[in-house]
């Protein structure tokens, strides 16, 4: 993980849709309903970078990767914003950033929609996918070795 150097970071998450929250319990139900996230058949959301490639300041980044929802995976670009690096409580490294991009829900099967009594569309096609991520680095430890109680063989 290196601040100076975005272009080596590896960006994966996965969201349980069964976490989904609206504070509606109604609309919770449904969207996870085969109309929307199905989440029966489709109990995860996942986003794995293939590239990251950092803009000129160095600073900010371009993330693309696959994202899979409804068991659709697409490609995708997301921006990621550098929020600041440094140690932790337990001095361990820690990296900020925020992550959002814009998809069109049916590209990922999603395409129920009502109309208003207006006669325009309930749902827009876009929706705009948003994160907030802290960062720990991973320190693979040294491997030990099992003494025998039995001594030296």
């Amino acid at each position: 993980m290196d601040p100076q150097h975005l272009s080596s970071l590896t960006v994966t998450g996965e969201v349980d849709i069964l976490s989904i929250n609206t504070a509606n319990g109604d609309r919770n139900k449904h969207l996870l309903s085969p109309d929307f996230f199905d989440s029966q058949c489709f109990p995860k959301a996942r986003f794995e970078s293939t590239k990251v490639t950092p803009d000129a300041d160095g600073k900010n980044a371009t993330v693309t990767g696959k994202l899979s929802i409804r068991g659709t995976a697409r490609e995708v670009s997301m921006r990621l914003l550098f929020g600041g690096y440094g140690p932790g409580f337990k001095e361990e490294h820690r990296l900020g950033f925020r992550m959002s991009g814009t998809i069109m829900r049916s590209d990922f099967g999603v395409s129920f929609n009502s109309k208003m009594p207006n006669g325009l569309a309930m749902l827009g096609e876009e929706v705009v996918l948003s994160w907030a991520i802290e960062a720990v680095e991973s320190v693979n430890p040294a491997p030990t070795v099992a003494k025998s109680p039995y001594g030296a063989s």
